[in-house]
């Protein structure tokens, strides 16, 4: 193999592996997010 081959055969799976994470689903706390009441001196 040669070595171009060999570097866009490790690109080409180092681009698959990283997708894995792109996919991940939120944790059940993220779902819902709550808000304190903001007051004039908290801003």
């Amino acid at each position: 193999m040669s070595r171009m081959t060999s570097f866009v055969a490790g690109l080409g799976l180092a681009a698959i592996l990283s997708t894995g994470a792109a996919f991940a689903g939120d944790a059940e706390s993220c779902k819902k997010v709550r808000f304190a009441d903001v007051g004039w001196t908290d801003i």
